[in-house]
C-alpha cells in the first residue's frame, strides 16, 4: 500500500477521455492545480493524475478545465529517461475516486437543461431543479436520514425547536 492522499484543486488542462486499447476501459490523464503556503508565500502546485472507468467518464461529461475537483487515491512515482540520458522522477496521483467540489463551468452557457451526475456515494445529496429557469444552480436536499435505534423515542421536551 502506498501513500493515500486527498487533493482539492482545479483541473488544469482540457479534459480528454481516452480508452485503453484492447479492454476499452475509459481513462483520463490530467493535472490538478492547488495552492500551498510555504513560509508565508503562496505557491501553486501542479500534480499529474490518472483516473479510470466510470469516474473518468463522469469527469469528462460534467467537468472541464478550471473546474474544482476533490480527488483521492495513491501517489505513484514515475521514472523516465530523457533523450540526453538523464533520469527523472515525477509524482502522480492514481485517483480511485473523486467528488464534485463546486459549480461546473462546462455547461454554463448551454441551452440544454442541466442533468444531475450519477450518484458517487451511498449518502450523496439528491439534486432537484428549481422552478426558476434563470437560476442554473440546483437545490440540494439530503436523501438519507439516519434511522433511530429500535425502542428509542425522543422525549418531546428535549426537542430543541
Amino acid at each position: 500500500m502506498g501513500c493515500y492522499v486527498m487533493v482539492l484543486g482545479r483541473i488544469a488542462r482540457d479534459v480528454e477521455l481516452k480508452y485503453v486499447q484492447g479492454s476499452g476501459r475509459a481513462f483520463i490523464r490530467n493535472v490538478v492545480a492547488y495552492d500551498r503556503v510555504i513560509k508565508g508565500e503562496k505557491k501553486t502546485i501542479f500534480l499529474d493524475f490518472s483516473i479510470f472507468g466510470v469516474a473518468a467518464e463522469n469527469i469528462s461529461k460534467y467537468l472541464g478545465k478550471g473546474d474544482q475537483i476533490f480527488l483521492s487515491g495513491e501517489l505513484d512515482e514515475d521514472n523516465w529517461t530523457d533523450r540526453d540520458g538523464n533520469n527523472h522522477k515525477t509524482m502522480k496521483l492514481m485517483a480511485s475516486s473523486f467528488e464534485f467540489a463546486g459549480h461546473s463551468r462546462k455547461n454554463q452557457y448551454s441551452n440544454e437543461q442541466w442533468t444531475p451526475p450519477p450518484q458517487q456515494q451511498a449518502f450523496a445529496p439528491q439534486v432537484i431543479m428549481e422552478s426558476d429557469s434563470s437560476n442554473p444552480m440546483p437545490a440540494y436536499e439530503p436523501t438519507h436520514i439516519m434511522p433511530q435505534p429500535q425502542g428509542y423515542e425522543t422525549p418531546q421536551d428535549e426537542v430543541p425547536f
